[in-house]
């Protein structure tokens, strides 16, 4: 009976208290609070230990922040974390420590579209913290707008005019995009010191629509330029930093094109000797062709043939241009008996000759000129 009596107690106040956590409401975990606030004006924050606090802002056009904080206050060895984060999450930039009471230090830049939105975290895990901030924004069309990290989405360049940019937090790639309406002479300048003065290294390449890709720059420490020739068509010069610890320096690109056309070469002179070769003796071949030409060449398309109308070819073939080529100069053609002997008659002969040069884009394709005059050689 007593056990009963006892059972009944136990029931009832396990029913109460079953009661009692349905009546009382559970307490709300507080969300923390984003507020949003306006470029270039000081804010000051205030944070007990495991607290953060949030906060957002619209970049006003297009252009490049940073954020800059100072710590008023601690009360032990810890800092205030400052991370800046885009509209869908993403970590833009090293995350900033505020350690030093009164020093002031920021974050790396970064470019941006007019109208993104960003936010930033404020927190200090173990400490008690009294830190002042702003995003400094600077406005300016100057600047690739983030993030650009692919073809599809390169920041545009115009004619002979600098775009500034950095490789980001965890980009690895900056894109940017041009195009030619014709076959043009294009100069590249790329400089990694010319905004910040620090001395990194990079690499910076050319890209055309059939994904070819080419070095241009590589071990970049100061500004460089190079001049490519481009036939009528879309590029994309593509930046890298070599290093991790170059992610976020500032450097300046641009191009500078003009129209090019191959000009035909003249022919001033064209010899033809007779082979004493014990191989080919008798054997005419055609042993120099000195030229006038205009602009830069890589090299040439020589043509010989026996009638003027330039049917029935002996020769038709490339030559070019390099540095361990003594047979080819931008004024002389030289040739062998060994390399054409078996191109011409050993007997007195006519023959009708042409030139063109060509020119290679970085791609190793070839932009061709016009063919020079026709010269007549008899020998």
């Amino acid at each position: 009976m007593k056990m009963n009596k006892m059972m009944k107690r136990i029931v009832t106040a396990f029913l109460a208290l079953a009661m009692m956590i349905t009546i009382i409401p559970a307490q709300k975990v507080e969300a923390v609070t984003n507020t949003r606030i306006n470029v270039n004006t000081m804010q000051s924050v205030s944070l007990n230990p495991e607290e953060e606090a949030m906060y957002s802002f619209k970049a006003p056009q297009d252009g490049y922040f940073r954020i800059e904080a100072t710590l008023i206050e601690k009360r032990s060895m810890w800092s205030a974390d400052f991370t800046v984060f885009d509209a869908t999450g993403r970590q833009i930039t090293e995350t900033l420590s505020a350690k030093e009471p009164g020093r002031s230090c920021s974050t790396a830049l970064f470019a941006s579209k007019g109208g993104q939105v960003f936010n930033i975290k404020v927190d200090s895990p173990f400490d008690q913290v009294v830190v002042d901030f702003k995003v400094v924004y600077n406005t300016s069309a100057n600047w690739e707008n983030e993030f650009n990290n692919s073809a599809k989405t390169a920041c545009i360049l115009k004619n002979n005019q600098y775009k500034y940019g950095s490789i980001t937090y965890d980009d690895e790639y900056d894109y940017f995009k041009f195009a030619v309406a014709k076959t043009s002479k294009v100069k590249i300048t790329f400089g990694p010191n010319e905004v910040t003065g620090n001395d990194n290294n990079w690499d910076v390449d050319i890209i055309n629509t059939n994904n070819e890709t080419v070095s241009l720059f590589h071990g970049t420490k100061t500004i460089k330029a190079k001049t490519v020739y481009l036939k009528k068509g879309t590029y994309y010069l593509r930046v890298h930093s070599n290093f991790f610890n170059a992610k976020n320096v500032e450097y300046k690109i641009k191009y500078q094109a003009s129209a090019y056309t191959v000009k035909a070469p003249s022919l001033s002179k064209v010899t033809v000797k007779v082979s004493n070769s014990i191989f080919s003796k008798g054997k005419r071949y055609l042993n120099k062709i000195s030229l006038k030409t205009s602009g830069y060449v890589d090299g040439y398309t020589v043509q010989v043939a026996k009638k003027k109308s330039m049917a029935g070819k002996y020769i038709s073939t490339n030559v070019f241009r390099s540095p361990y080529n003594n047979y080819v100069t931008s004024k002389t053609i030289r040739f062998s008996d060994y390399t054409y002997k078996n191109g011409l008659k050993s007997k007195k002969a006519t023959y009708y000759v042409r030139v063109r040069g060509i020119v290679k884009d970085p791609f190793g394709h070839f932009i061709y000129g016009k063919y020079s005059k026709i010269k007549k050689v008899t020998k």
